[in-house]
């Protein structure tokens, strides 16, 4: 069943466009397991752990795995030998290589009491080069002990099992998710239980007339997270379907048009009172060539300047005008 489930999630992956973790499990013909060393637990305690150890072992790799017990078959010379190397990997090498095997596991238990720690390896015989490791509390209750040598053997041997899920939680129509910058859809999304291998993760989602999303998820191995999206309307978003009588800009537009045009008002007020100043002085005969000129081109200024205002508020206000008119469509 952990090989189905593991072509399954194989196939999973490639749809959502995540890495495929390369499988020791599947690139192995077979793969054995050294018996733990142990620096400060009991022989019984140390057997215990390896039964367990053995057990999640075989479920992943079935025939594939050779127990320490199945190794012991080949000789007496071959027990002398692994008491001689005494975990020594370069010298474990050197035996296991010679019976025909692939890879092996060799671990040791570190630590006293609650602080017991089960150090595993996966070395390539073929190149003597470790493939991966891991590290997991030698848990003394007996539930806990079989959740962390099931953690272990994944993460040794059936990497690409050592997922989480994300559950992406969207009441929003036609945002784009996506995860470590790959498209995973659109809301509603198909299936919003993703597989992710366990780690951080980034998250975005964006969508038209939207204020985007990014944030960094962590996700623990067999872990459900969930991540609730739910975006803000954009007032700055130009185009989309955000009405033009809701965003800012248009309506400064507007305001510019406005105080514009008022301005330019003032100018013209301005200019109304230059020209009866010069018809009052005229009728009262105190227009003359040295005041005339004067007061005449200051009105003209003042008149030129209110009609290039007026133009200018003028523009920004029809600007507004049209663009609030297409919300009648």
């Amino acid at each position: 069943m952990l090989a189905q489930s593991a072509d399954e999630g194989d196939d999973a992956r490639r749809q959502t466009g995540a890495p495929v973790v390369v499988s020791p499990a599947k690139e192995y013909r077979t793969i054995a397991l050294m018996p733990l060393t142990s620096l400060g637990s009991t022989d019984e305690a140390a057997g215990a752990i390896q039964r367990v150890l053995q057990g999640e072992l075989e479920k992943i790799l079935g025939d594939k795995l050779i127990a320490p017990a199945r190794l012991l078959e080949h000789g007496a010379h071959v027990k002398i030998a692994f008491g001689s190397c005494e975990g020594v990997v370069t010298c474990i090498v050197e035996v296991v290589g010679g019976l025909g095997f692939d890879a092996f596991v060799v671990g040791n238990i570190a630590g006293l009491g609650d602080d017991q720690v089960i150090n595993l390896k996966l070395i390539d015989i073929r190149t003597g080069h470790e493939v991966r490791r891991t590290s997991e509390k030698a848990a003394t209750d007996e539930a806990a002990l079989v959740a962390n040598m099931r953690k272990a053997a994944v993460e040794l041997v059936a990497p690409e099992l050592f997922t989480g899920f994300l559950e992406v939680i969207a009441r929003q129509p036609g945002v784009q998710i996506m995860i470590d910058g790959k498209a995973v859809g659109m809301t509603p999304l198909a299936n919003n239980k993703i597989e992710l291998q366990a780690g951080r993760h980034a998250i975005e989602a964006g969508g038209e007339a939207l204020v985007p999303f990014t944030s960094m998820v962590s996700i623990a191995y067999g872990e459900t997270k969930q991540v609730t999206i739910e975006l803000a309307q954009s007032s700055v978003f130009v185009g989309g379907r955000t009405p033009m009588r809701h965003r800012w800009w248009v309506w400064t537009i507007a305001g510019a048009g406005v105080l514009t045009t008022a301005v330019g008002g003032y100018f013209n007020y301005l200019h109304v009172q230059g020209v009866r100043r010069i018809e009052a002085n005229a009728r009262a005969g105190d227009l003359n060539a040295t005041n005339g000129p004067v007061w005449f081109d200051e009105q003209q200024s003042q008149w030129k300047s209110a009609t290039i205002l007026y133009g200018v508020g003028g523009a920004f206000l029809f600007s507004a005008a049209v663009l609030l008119s297409f919300d009648l469509f």
